[in-house]
C-alpha cells in the first residue's frame, strides 16, 4: 500500500507531456528514435512527446548506470532532477533478478505515456543491464525543433556474444563502447623488452582500471610478451608474477600475445623446453596456474604467432593441438587486408585445428575512420560471428585517433549484439541516424550506402577501380564512374547541417576530387607496367659435388655459381649502399643457394644474438614474422609465369618462412592465393664483423622440374634502428613490390 501510494503521489506531482508529432515534420521514425544495437524484441508505438524534465528514480544504484542517458540529456538542454521544475519524464531503474536470469545482461525497457508524464521503467538482473537499459533510452530521446522528444516503446533484450570489446581505452572509445553496448575495453600491454619494467604496465593497468570501472566496463590486458621468451625458472615466474600483478590491479581479462614479433626462444628454453613451442606452452601453464591461484576465473586467451589467413601453419597447429586446457581459449586474429571475412565455419576449422574448446576472436586492421577508404569502412560489418554458441570474446580493432564518423564501428556493435536478427541495411540506417541530424541523413546515408556497395570488392579479385581489369580502358573508365559519383555525394554531404560541422567538414573536403590523381597514377602505373624494367637472367649451373653447408661461403666450393649482385632500389635506379651477394648452383636432387649481406652496422640492436654460438642451424620448423629482422627474401616462379611462385623469406637468426602465391595483374591486389607452405630448407646462418649471411639447400622436387625458364628474384629489407641506408633493395629490378612475378628476372639451367 504504501508502495502504490508513493507512486500515485509521484505521478500527481509529474507534469503532462506534450504530444508531439515529429514525423510530420520530417522526422523518420522507423529510423531515428530506435535502437542500436537491435534488440531482441523491439515494438514501437507511433506516440511521441515532448519533455521539460526528468526525474531520475534510481533507488541503490549507482548514477553512473544511467550516463549514456545523461549525456543525452546535457547534449539536448534536458534537465534532470532540477528542483524547481516539475518533471513531466519519469525514469525509473532498478535491479529485478527475474529479468531474464539466464541471459547475462538482459534488461527490460518500457517507455508509456498519455496523459500524464511519461514514463521509463527499465529492469535488469545486473548492474550491466542496467547500464544497457540507458543506453536504449538515450537512442529514444533526441532534440527537435528546440525541444527534447521521446518515443513510446517495449523492449526486450540480451546480448549474444558474452564479451564484446573494443581495442581502445581512451575516453572516446570508452564512451562509444557504453552507447553501443559492448561491455569492456581491451589494452595491449607488453612487458620486459618491449615496454619496460613491471611497474610500468601495472600503473597503466591501474590508470586504465579507474576509468573503465566509471563506464561499468570490463578490462582486457592484451599483453604481449616480446619478442623472446628466456628458459630460466626465473623469468618464467617473473612473466607469470606480471599477469597475476595486472589481475589484482583490475585486469578482468587477461592474454598472451604472442604477437607482432617472432617468438624466438633463448638456448636456455631450447635445451629445457625443445623448442619455441614447447617454451610458450610451459609459459603458458606457469601464467594459468599462477592466476587460477590468484582467484582468476575467466579463460586465459592464447594467441599464436600465425594467425591470418583461413587456417594455422600446419606445425603450429600440430604444436598446439591438445595443449590449450579447458581454462584456455584461442586467441585468433582476423586476416589482413585484403583477405576473407571471418565466419563461423572459418572459426570452427581452426578450433578443429588446435582441438579446442574455447574460442576469442580479434579483428585485427579492420578500422572504422574515412568511410571512402573501403577497406576501413566494410569488412567488420561481414564478419559473422554467430550467436554466442561458438565464440565467447571479440575485440573490435579501431583506429587511434577519435572518430566522426564512426558508421562501421555502429554496425559491428549491432553485429556482436544480435547476429541473429543482424541485417546490414537496417544497420547501416540506424548506424547513420547515429551520427547525423534528420535534415543531413539522406545525404549521408546514400554516400555511405555507396561505400558500402563497393567495399565487398576489397576482398577479390577486383580488389580496387585501379587493378580490376587487365584493360586500361576498363581501369579508366570505373575510375572515373566511381570518383564522379564520390564526388557527387560528398557535395550533397557538405551542403547539409552535418556536413558543416568543423570536425566533419575536413574529412568530406579530402574525399573530393580524387579522379585526377587517380587517372594520374594510372597512366604512371601503365607506363611502368608498359616498359618493365630490365630484367636480368642468370644461368643456374650443374654440378657434381655439393658445397658443405657450414655457414662459411667458400669460393672455391661457390666458384662458377650463378652470381646475383649489383642490388639497386626496387627500380633500379640507384646502388644499394649495402650490397648483398648471392650464388645459386644445383645438382640433380638440390639447389643450393648462398646469401651474403653487407652490413656496416652488425651490433645493431635489430642483429638479436640468438644465444648460441655462430653458425646456427635452420630447424625443421615453420617460423614466422621471420621480416621483423633483417632478412632476405628469395622468390621462385617455375614457368615464369606467376603461377604458383613460392617466397622464401630467410634471417640471420635462421628463420624461415615460406609462401606461396600467384601474381598475374600489377599490383599488390593482384597477389591472389596467397598462403603459408611448406618448404624443406637445412644448412647454417652466421655473422660476420662485416656481414651475415646464409648458405642453405631446398630440394628441387619440392619446387619443379629444373627445366626452362623460371622467374627469379632475391630482395633484401634492412630492419637496422641505427645508421643510414636503403631500406629495400633488390637485384633485378621490380616495377611495384616484392612479389612483381611479371617483373622478376630470368634462371635457366645448365645441362
Amino acid at each position: 500500500m504504501r508502495i502504490l501510494l508513493a507512486l500515485l503521489l509521484t505521478v500527481a506531482a509529474a507534469s503532462a507531456a506534450e504530444r508531439v508529432y515529429p514525423q510530420y515534420e520530417g522526422v523518420n521514425l522507423n529510423v531515428y528514435l530506435t535502437v542500436t544495437p537491435t534488440p531482441r524484441d523491439e515494438t514501437y508505438g507511433m506516440d511521441v512527446f515532448a519533455v521539460k524534465a526528468v526525474d531520475m528514480q534510481l533507488g541503490d544504484l549507482p548514477a553512473t548506470v544511467a550516463e549514456p542517458f545523461l549525456t543525452r540529456c546535457r547534449m539536448i538542454g534536458l534537465p534532470v532532477n532540477a528542483a524547481e521544475t516539475t518533471a513531466d519524464f519519469i525514469v525509473d531503474a532498478a535491479l529485478d533478478p527475474t529479468v531474464l536470469p539466464d541471459k547475462p545482461e538482459s534488461y527490460t525497457l518500457i517507455v508509456s505515456g498519455g496523459d500524464a508524464a511519461v514514463t521509463a521503467t527499465i529492469r535488469a538482473s545486473s548492474i550491466k543491464g542496467i547500464h544497457h537499459g540507458f543506453a536504449s533510452l538515450r537512442q529514444l530521446t533526441m532534440g527537435w525543433q528546440g525541444k527534447a522528444i521521446t518515443r513510446t516503446v517495449e523492449i526486450r533484450d540480451y546480448p549474444g556474444i558474452p564479451y564484446r570489446f573494443v581495442k581502445r581505452a581512451s575516453g572516446y572509445w570508452m564512451e562509444q563502447a557504453t552507447f553501443y553496448k559492448l561491455n569492456g575495453c581491451s589494452s595491449q600491454m607488453s612487458r620486459g623488452n618491449d615496454f619496460g619494467t613491471g611497474e610500468a604496465y601495472l600503473k597503466l593497468a591501474r590508470a586504465y582500471r579507474d576509468a573503465i570501472r566509471e563506464k561499468h566496463l570490463y578490462l582486457h590486458g592484451m599483453v604481449s610478451m616480446g619478442n623472446r621468451y628466456e628458459g630460466s625458472q626465473e623469468a618464467i615466474d617473473a612473466a607469470a608474477a606480471g599477469y597475476v600483478g595486472l589481475f589484482k590491479e583490475g585486469v578482468s581479462h587477461l592474454s598472451i600475445m604472442n604477437d607482432d614479433k617472432m617468438t624466438l626462444a633463448d638456448k636456455t628454453a631450447r635445451d629445457r623446453f625443445g623448442d619455441y613451442f614447447g617454451t610458450q606452452l610451459a609459459y603458458l601453464d606457469a601464467i594459468e596456474k599462477a592466476l587460477r591461484q590468484a582467484g582468476y576465473r575467466q579463460h586465459l586467451g592464447f594467441m599464436p604467432n600465425h594467425y591470418h589467413g583461413h587456417a594455422m601453419p600446419k606445425a603450429d597447429a600440430a604444436a598446439y593441438r591438445g595443449k590449450l586446457g579447458d581454462n584456455t581459449a584461442l586467441f585468433w586474429a582476423g586476416d589482413y587486408i585484403p583477405g576473407l571475412p571471418a565466419h563461423r565455419e572459418h572459426f570452427r576449422e581452426v578450433m578443429a585445428q588446435v582441438d579446442v574448446r574455447h574460442f576469442w576472436y580479434y579483428t585485427n586492421w579492420p578500422q572504422v575512420s574515412n568511410p571512402y577508404f573501403a577497406p576501413n569502412f566494410m569488412p567488420t560489418r561481414m564478419h559473422d560471428f554467430g550467436d554466442g554458441e561458438m565464440v565467447e570474446l571479440v575485440t573490435i580493432s579501431t583506429t587511434t585517433a577519435p572518430n566522426y564518423i564512426p558508421v562501421s564501428f555502429i554496425t559491428m556493435a549491432d553485429r556482436l549484439w544480435n547476429a541473429e536478427d543482424y541485417n546490414a541495411d537496417q544497420a547501416l540506417r540506424r548506424a547513420t541516424k547515429e551520427v547525423v541530424d534528420p535534415a543531413s541523413f539522406d545525404a549521408f546515408y546514400a554516400l555511405f550506402q555507396y561505400v558500402a556497395s563497393l567495399a565487398p570488392t576489397v576482398n577479390l579479385e577486383t580488389a580496387s577501380p585501379m587493378y580490376s581489369s587487365e584493360l586500361p580502358d576498363v581501369r579508366r573508365a570505373l575510375i572515373v564512374q566511381r570518383a564522379e559519383r564520390m564526388d557527387a555525394l560528398v557535395v550533397a554531404c557538405l551542403s547539409t547541417p552535418f556536413g558543416q560541422d568543423e570536425k566533419v567538414r575536413p574529412i568530406l573536403e579530402k574525399m573530393v576530387g580524387c579522379k585526377e590523381g587517380d587517372l594520374a597514377r594510372l597512366e604512371r602505373d601503365e607506363q611502368a607496367f608498359n616498359e618493365g624494367v630490365d630484367a636480368r637472367a642468370v644461368v643456374c649451373p650443374r654440378v657434381t659435388k655439393a658445397p658443405t653447408l657450414d655457414g662459411v661461403v667458400d669460393p672455391e666450393e661457390w666458384r662458377g655459381a650463378a652470381v646475383l649482385d649489383g642490388f639497386t632500389d626496387l627500380r633500379g635506379a640507384n646502388t644499394a649502399p649495402h650490397q648483398t651477394h648471392g650464388y645459386l648452383m644445383r645438382d640433380d636432387t638440390m639447389l643450393y643457394v648462398a646469401i651474403v649481406c653487407d652490413e656496416s652496422e652488425m651490433k645493431d640492436p635489430a642483429i638479436i644474438d640468438p644465444g648460441e654460438p655462430y653458425p646456427v642451424p635452420f630447424l625443421d620448423r615453420h617460423d614466422g614474422f621471420t621480416w621483423w629482422y633483417d632478412c632476405v627474401e628469395l622468390f621462385l616462379d617455375p614457368g615464369h609465369d606467376g603461377r604458383e611462385v613460392t617466397q622464401l623469406i630467410v634471417n640471420h637468426l635462421a628463420m624461415k618462412e615460406v609462401f606461396r602465391f600467384d601474381s598475374v595483374k600489377y599490383g599488390y591486389y593482384g597477389v591472389e592465393n596467397k598462403r603459408h607452405g611448406d618448404l624443406t630448407v637445412t644448412g647454417m646462418a652466421n655473422i660476420t664483423p662485416k656481414s651475415w649471411l646464409v648458405e642453405i639447400a631446398i630440394p628441387l622436387g619440392e619446387l619443379g622440374e629444373p627445366t626452362g625458364d623460371w622467374g627469379l628474384s632475391l630482395s633484401r629489407t634492412r630492419r637496422l634502428t641505427k645508421g643510414s641506408g636503403m631500406k629495400y633493395s633488390t637485384w633485378s629490378p621490380l616495377v611495384w613490390g616484392f612479389q612483381d612475378a611479371r617483373s622478376f628476372g630470368t634462371m635457366t639451367f645448365s645441362p
